[in-house]
């Protein structure tokens, strides 16, 4: 009779403990990926955040502007192939549903989203969702600024546009000189490049060609490490080096023919 207590008792404590094990497998498995959500987290808290939502048939880029809690809207009216190239700006990330009404106001729009994570593509995680969820929720709707544009306007009146909804306060508060070198054998990526910085408040002084022409794209700097360059160099995804030669600007970018890999101007 003792012998049998003694199983049971033995066979209740391995059944705990094996009962202890999976839950702590399922924790620490929650845990782990909480931490892959957040480190692979798109949105920033710190500075203008860009995102692009599309339909395949109309497209809209949302900005938010963390210091002043505002919301910069940019419809594009027509189907646009290369939406980049259009109008010149950094995204942070994209949005597609076929089903999203873009004619809505945006904190509806930005209601629906949410609201239909299982459809949606989109490369932000779940955690980036609920933040632009709450960002535009909490927003004042004297915060927002919505512009419209057609396919068809000219380059000159889009960066106009652009460079109102788009400005970014810190990289205008720093006004570093910005060089732009063109090292491939593409014409025209150089200027496409500074419409770009020159859309974010950016302060291009020259862009120019180098005869010599590099494989590896690079932004150079001089002094200390900035916030215009931290921008620069995550949504280029270009690495960064310091350089102690007396150079023109503050910060070169050097076009290499792999500019193409790494991101979208």
């Amino acid at each position: 009779m003792k012998r049998k207590k003694k199983k049971q008792g033995r066979n209740t404590k391995i059944g705990v403990y094996f009962f202890a094990f999976i839950l702590g497998v399922i924790i620490t498995s929650f845990i782990l990926k909480g931490f892959t959500i957040v480190k692979n987290s798109r949105f920033r808290s710190d500075s203008r955040f860009n995102f692009l939502i599309t339909n395949n048939k109309e497209s809209s880029i949302i900005s938010f502007l963390p210091q002043n809690h505002s919301v910069s809207v940019l419809k594009i009216e027509g189907n646009i192939e290369n939406i980049n190239r259009f109008a010149e700006v950094p995204l942070d990330g994209e949005v597609r549903y076929s089903l999203l009404d873009l004619k809505k106001p945006p904190p509806t729009l930005i209601s629906d989203i949410f609201f239909a994570l299982s459809d949606i593509k989109t490369n932000f995680t779940p955690l980036d969702l609920f933040r632009i969820f709450l960002f535009t929720k909490t927003a004042n709707p004297g915060n927002f600024t919505v512009r419209s544009v057609s396919v068809n306007l000219d380059e000159a009146e889009r960066d106009k546009i652009s460079s109102l909804l788009f400005a970014d306060p810190k990289i205008s508060d720093e006004r570093l000189s910005i060089e732009v070198v063109n090292a491939t054998d593409e014409f025209g990526v150089g200027n496409r490049l500074a419409r770009l910085i020159t859309n974010i408040s950016g302060n291009v002084i020259l862009v120019s060609t180098s005869q010599k022409k590099e494989d590896k794209s690079l932004i150079l700097y001089k002094g200390k490490k900035s916030y215009t360059l931290e921008r620069l160099g995550k949504f280029l995804g270009l690495s960064v080096s310091e350089i102690k030669d007396q150079t023109l600007a503050d910060i070169t970018i050097r076009i290499g023919k792999d500019y193409k890999n790494l991101s979208n101007f």
